[in-house]
């Protein structure tokens, strides 16, 4: 299918940056090693869904469309990230914003499937608050990686061109993404759980 061929076609690109990166030729970044390793990263965390698949029993109970979405979905955030690494970030429109909603957004439906799956039985909002708390947590964690990041390995990831009070905005849109991504869930999530399943 074109989604499967597009996401072979995404890991091979991100295994081709990651080599370009370590062979230190090129001039996109001051920091290869930093950038190669999540290259490399970005590579491994498209097909793990596939990975995990394959050597658990979920293939007997989910079709393969539960790899396929999550895979996209990872994907997705992953090429939003890529987009700001490479060049949205250094213009100051307001990128990094919406890559904190997007991402966050994204996070809780991965999550929603991911939780549903493992745990089959339990309620729905109790689901629904642990996976608010995660996608948050997750955003707070991501402030700390950034920033100390900068320090330890010399990157521009904490803040953007234009945009100050880096951590706060961010804060505010990952927890917007997350609430938007909660409430559409809510709604709908149980019923797409339910249609990856083979009996559905």
């Amino acid at each position: 299918s074109f989604l499967k061929n597009f996401l072979n076609i995404l890991f091979w690109v991100f295994i081709l940056l990651a080599v370009f990166y370590f062979s230190g030729q090129n001039p996109l970044t001051d920091h290869p090693v930093f950038s190669g390793l999540t290259a490399l990263f970005s590579a491994l965390a498209i097909t793990l869904p596939y990975i995990i698949y394959q050597k658990t029993q979920l293939k007997e109970k989910y079709t393969i469309k539960l790899p396929l979405i999550l895979e996209s979905l990872i994907s997705l955030s992953l090429i939003l990230g890529w987009l700001g690494t490479l060049k949205f970030y250094k213009i100051g429109i307001g990128y990094d914003s919406f890559v904190h909603f997007s991402t966050s957004f994204l996070g809780v439906l991965m999550a929603f499937i991911i939780l549903s799956v493992i745990f089959v039985k339990n309620r729905k909002t109790t689901l629904l608050i642990i996976i608010f708390l995660v996608v948050i947590f997750g955003g707070i964690f991501n402030e700390f990686f950034q920033k100390y990041g900068d320090r330890r390995w010399g990157t521009e990831m904490f803040g953007e061109i234009g945009q100050p009070n880096d951590t706060s905005r961010d804060l505010i849109y990952d927890t917007l993404g997350t609430f938007m991504g909660v409430f559409l869930v809510g709604f709908n999530g149980e019923k797409w759980v339910q249609n990856l399943e083979k009996n559905a």
